[in-house]
């Protein structure tokens, strides 16, 4: 993993942050494939951690999908 403002980002994933208003932030983190995880609230760190969680959880349901696809073909 690497590091986005101190706080670890999954590889593979890229970073974007905008603040959408005053003290509002939109983050969204983007995967090699096009998958966008994305948060906005008012903590910055809260909603970066949060879009990092849901980052995770995207990557571990591809992951899942994939072995479950492969399981299923070596049983063909």
């Amino acid at each position: 993993m690497r590091t986005y403002c101190g706080i670890e980002v999954p590889l593979g994933w890229k970073a974007g942050v905008n603040e959408v208003s005053n003290g509002v932030y939109q983050v969204e983190l983007r995967d090699e494939y096009g998958r966008l995880a994305g948060c906005t609230g008012t903590d910055f760190k809260e909603v970066l951690e949060t879009c990092i969680r849901y980052a995770l959880e995207i990557y571990e349901h591809v992951k899942t999908e994939k072995e479950t696809n492969s399981n299923a073909k070596s049983q063909r």
